[in-house]
């Protein structure tokens, strides 16, 4: 075993120079931002479909090119995917590295800026995900039965949040299931690179038009780390840089993170997580607006977090502002992204929902694993 550990390899340093990337979104109808910064010029990136190769102007700019795979065993990172020749989807639980960025949020009446550099840079900020590590390791499939990342089990589904938490902590120190910091993380990534809030369009629609869910590993046939196997757009799973259903298939469930009817209360210390609680959690400066699979129009900044940014407003549509479905309801909340098997064009990676019991489980409703150096 060739076992490897972060900073390792020669792939994995960081650039010398930081260096910003930035999308300008203007709050109006249309979902596309325009770029900004360092990445001013780009063209728009092109997703896999089956065999078909895609391109991205990011594939050799960390921290997108460093978005790797990697098997996990014995509760330590091993395998590469494409480095070590006993890497495997199957055997293995299976998890993409995403490294450590700074970001920037501002606004500016409806206009909404958003930057990722690479390394320190004066006005930027660690994303909190990161604080203390190199990067973490976000489970490549849904979490599977058994609770495992690996490709060709079911998703593991009818559980509760608490239930995926205890579980996820059992397979080992470092585990964990994914939390609202990590989420955020691959959000801002995916929002920098494609420049657009409707990752179904640009991407794919994700497994959101079947009657049930379907097992992990249906883009390891992909030739590309980004897009759709081949077969009807709406009836296959997505990926994005290697982390499958993103959307689709099951919604997951997000720790760190509870809401009492529209207002929302963040952890990031793992030791305080827990359901219908706000002791050891901070609030949001804002409320969020209501919502019953409407979609948003405007998102809050909170000073403090502005890495969380939630709506605060609807009126949108499934291709227009923020084309994804937002759910609330009164009372203690916990929350859950992306959408289902049955959600169609509601799905997406910011399909959200605060409307959920701590106490709900359901077939539609599953989770991701997280490993956390």
């Amino acid at each position: 075993m060739s076992g490897i550990l972060l900073g390792a390899r020669p792939e994995i340093q960081k650039p010398k120079t930081a260096r910003s990337y930035g999308v300008l979104w203007s709050g109006g109808p249309s979902t596309q931002f325009s770029r900004l910064g360092d990445a001013v010029g780009f063209t728009d990136p092109v997703p896999g479909v089956g065999a078909t190769v895609g391109s991205s102007p990011f594939d050799d700019i960390w921290p997108w090119s460093g978005m790797k795979e990697f098997n996990v065993i014995n509760d330590a990172i091993t395998y590469e995917k494409g480095v070590d020749s006993a890497f495997s989807r199957s055997a293995f639980d299976t998890v993409v590295r995403v490294p450590k960025f700074w970001y920037k949020i501002a606004a500016t009446g409806a206009e909404w800026q958003l930057h990722i550099a690479n390394g320190p840079m004066a006005g930027y900020t660690l994303h909190p995900a990161f604080e203390g590590k190199d990067a973490i390791y976000v489970g490549k499939y849904l979490a599977g039965n058994s609770y495992v990342s690996k490709s060709a089990v079911k998703p593991v589904v009818s559980i509760t949040r608490a239930t995926l938490r205890s579980n996820a902590r059992n397979k080992g120190a470092h585990w964990d299931m994914m939390n609202i910091a990590a989420w955020s993380a691959v959000v801002m990534l995916y929002l920098v690179e494609y420049a657009d809030w409707d990752s179904q369009a640009v991407v794919g629609k994700g497994y959101t038009s079947g009657s049930a869910a379907i097992s992990c590993g249906g883009t390891d046939s992909m030739a590309y780390h980004t897009g759709r196997p081949a077969g009807t757009d709406g009836q296959t799973s997505i990926q994005y840089r290697g982390i499958e259903d993103l959307w689709g298939n099951v919604w997951q469930w997000i720790d760190g993170i509870n809401f009492s009817g529209t207002q929302a209360y963040y952890c990031l210390d793992r030791s305080n997580f827990g359901d219908d609680k706000s002791a050891g959690y901070s609030q949001l400066s804002y409320a969020c607006c209501s919502g019953n699979g409407d979609y948003p129009k405007t998102q809050g900044i909170d000073a403090n977090a502005p890495w969380l940014f939630l709506p605060t407003s609807t009126g949108g549509s499934n291709a227009t502002y923020i084309p994804d479905g937002w759910w609330t309801f009164s009372g203690w909340r916990v929350f859950k992204v992306g959408g289902s098997y049955g959600d169609g064009l509601a799905a997406g990676l910011l399909a959200r929902t605060a409307s959920i019991a701590s106490s709900y489980a359901s077939a539609s409703s599953g989770g991701r694993l997280l490993y956390i150096p």
